[in-house]
This record gives structure tokens, C-alpha cells and sequence, in this order.
């Protein structure tokens, strides 16, 4: 039999008197502990950009100990699944195993013509086969004479947690996902980075691949990504990034950030460094960064962008390689061949 009880009301409810800790106590939030600690770290990775050659060469270092990257022991064996012909190019597809008991689905775009090719590494966060229809972006660049790589990484496309469940859904399984990462000691990004160099070394050894010209593009949040893996893979000799998140700092300043960049940062580096610092390190290598965003995904102005990476200048002028760091802002109205062209011809 159901029994008569007296709710307790809001005011009863409340330990204390406003209903937020925030508010009623003389306390601080998360965003502004965080604000606190970032002061502490910018002041420490700023003195260390002073001395610029011995910032750089510490980088590598302490970017490969808090990422947890892990060089690959062995060879790829790449499985073959399928081919199927396009006008001037075949699309074959295959998958390696990666770091641990998974695999990495790639497609491999071949032009006609005979090689050796050029070839490019193609990572967007929504997997191979994002821009690979017909017309698409890496259509183009096989055009261009070039051997395209797609892959799904681990955590993406079909290495995802799946869409059936809706994205609420996928962004938990991710955040859980990176919080046990950092619980472990290494971080999604390492990890990712890892198989970045292993499907390199698999470029490396096609027939159809020139294995001395070998670049990446990244779009969104992989460009982190790529980041870590080329300062790692000196194989990777030019490397563009479409829409990358501007900094970590950026998402540490900030109260409010989409949590896709959470899932391609690496714990504890703002200290060490950040990723203009990582794009310092690639000099003088060609590098291009396109229509940079924010923690929120919306494009940053050029006069901020320039700022942050003035660290990354100053180590391609270091080495008299200017003309190799490229920060462009450009209307997607624009052809390819304006965005990507002086990159890809090495113009």
C-alpha cells in the first residue's frame, strides 16, 4: 500500500543558499582554476622559447614522453580487400594492424599513369572515406600525379564507436575513452600518431610511390594529429593542415570549447609546448596551415594567428626558410589549385 509522504521543498533542498557553491562560497570554478594554473605554464614555455635552438630540440623529447608515441617494432603487412577502377585512377582498398589488437582500414588511390609517384597521406576526422567520391579532394590530388592515402585511425570512421547511437552518444564514449588515456599514461594522440608512421612506411614500400616525396594533409582536429607524427617521421617532407585548431591554450582559456579538440590533446604538454611549437619543429620542411579555428571550431583572424605562431616563423627564418611557412586565409569558393598548388609544386 502506497504511504502519504511530505516532499521536501526547494529551500530545504539547498545546502547552501543560492543553490550553486559558486555563489554562495568563496570558491572558483574550473575555468578559472584552470586560467590560474595556464599562467604559471605560459610563463614557463615562454622562457623556454627564448633560447630557441635548445627549445626546439627539447620538444621531440617531451612531446614523445607525454603523448606516449611508441616507435613501430615492425613492418606493416598490408591485407588486401578490394579494387575497383575510376577514369585515370584505381581505388584499392586494404587494412594493416595497428599498435594493439586493432586494425586501420585505408584506401589507396593510384593514378593510371606509370610511377614512381608522389604521395600523400589524407587523415580527416570523419574517416577514408570522406572526400574520396568522385570530384572530391582526393580525386584532385591524384589528378595531380599524386598516390593518396586515406585512413580510418583508431577512434575514427570505421575504428569509431559508431553513429547509430546518435552524436551525444559517440562524444561520451570519446571523452570516456580519453579521460582512461590519461589514467593509462598515454594519450589517443600518441597512439594515433603511431599508426600515422606505420602507414608511411607502408607508402614506402609501394612500388607506385616515390618514397622520397611523400607529404600529409589533415583536416579539423587530425591536424594535431599530424602535428606529433610528422615531428616523429621525418619521412612525412611537407605537411598541410585545413582548419586545425589554433593552440591548447586555446581550450585551456576558455569556459566553453567543443570537445572534439579535448580528444586530440595531449595532457600536461602546455609546459613543454603547444602546437605552434610542434609546427616550429618541422622547419624547413614546407608547411601550409589553412583557415586556422578557435576552440570552437570558428576561423581565427590573421593578426591572432600570426601572434601564436610567431615562434613557428621565427624557426623557419632561423633557417632560412621563410617561404616554406604558409598561413593563408582563403574562400573555399576558391579551386584547389589556389589553396594547395605553391604547397604541392613546391612553388
Amino acid at each position: 500500500m502506497d504511504e502519504t509522504v511530505e516532499w521536501l521543498s526547494p529551500e530545504e533542498l539547498r545546502v547552501t543558499e543560492t543553490g550553486q557553491v559558486t555563489t554562495a562560497l568563496d570558491t572558483r570554478t574550473v575555468n578559472e582554476i584552470n586560467a590560474s594554473e595556464l599562467a604559471g605554464w605560459l610563463k614557463q614555455l615562454e622562457e623556454s622559447r627564448q633560447v630557441l635552438p635548445s627549445h626546439l630540440t627539447q620538444i621531440t623529447k617531451a612531446s614523445r614522453e607525454l603523448s606516449g608515441y611508441i616507435i613501430p617494432a615492425e613492418e606493416p603487412q598490408p591485407v588486401f580487400t578490394g579494387r575497383y577502377q575510376r577514369p585515370g585512377y584505381t581505388i584499392e582498398k586494404y587494412f594493416i594492424r595497428g599498435e594493439g589488437k586493432y586494425m586501420i582500414p585505408y584506401l589507396l588511390m593510384i593514378p593510371d599513369a606509370p610511377g614512381p609517384h608522389p604521395a600523400l597521406l589524407y587523415i580527416h576526422p570523419t574517416g577514408k572515406t570522406a572526400e574520396a567520391a568522385p570530384g572530391e579532394e582526393m580525386e584532385w590530388f591524384v589528378k595531380q600525379g599524386y598516390v593518396v592515402l586515406a585512413p580510418d585511425l583508431i577512434g575514427r570512421g570505421e575504428m569509431g564507436p559508431g553513429e547509430f547511437e546518435g552524436d551525444a552518444y559517440i562524444q561520451g564514449v570519446s571523452l570516456n575513452i580519453w579521460f582512461f588515456s590519461i589514467l593509462n599514461g598515454r594519450s589517443i594522440i600518441g597512439i594515433q600518431a603511431g599508426d600515422v608512421t606505420r602507414l608511411v612506411r607502408t607508402l614506402e614500400q609501394r612500388p607506385e610511390v616515390d618514397g622520397k616525396q611523400i607529404g600529409a594533409v589533415a583536416r579539423g582536429e587530425m591536424g594535431s594529429v599530424l602535428l606529433h607524427a610528422a615531428l616523429y617521421e621525418p619521412t612525412i617532407r611537407k605537411v598541410a593542415l585545413i582548419e586545425p585548431l589554433i593552440s591548447y591554450e586555446a581550450v585551456v582559456m576558455h569556459e566553453y570549447y567543443a570537445t572534439r579538440y579535448m580528444l586530440t590533446a595531449v595532457a600536461n604538454s602546455l609546459p613543454k609546448y603547444d602546437l605552434p611549437d610542434l609546427a616550429a619543429s618541422l622547419a624547413p620542411r614546407p608547411l601550409l596551415l589553412v583557415n586556422m579555428v578557435d576552440q570552437n571550431g570558428h576561423k581565427v583572424e590573421s593578426q591572432q594567428i600570426e601572434g601564436t605562431y610567431d615562434i613557428t616563423l621565427r624557426a623557419y627564418q632561423s633557417q632560412e626558410a621563410a617561404a616554406q611557412f604558409r598561413i593563408a586565409t582563403l574562400d573555399y569558393s576558391q579551386g584547389m589549385e589556389d589553396i594547395f598548388g605553391p604547397w604541392l609544386h613546391g612553388e
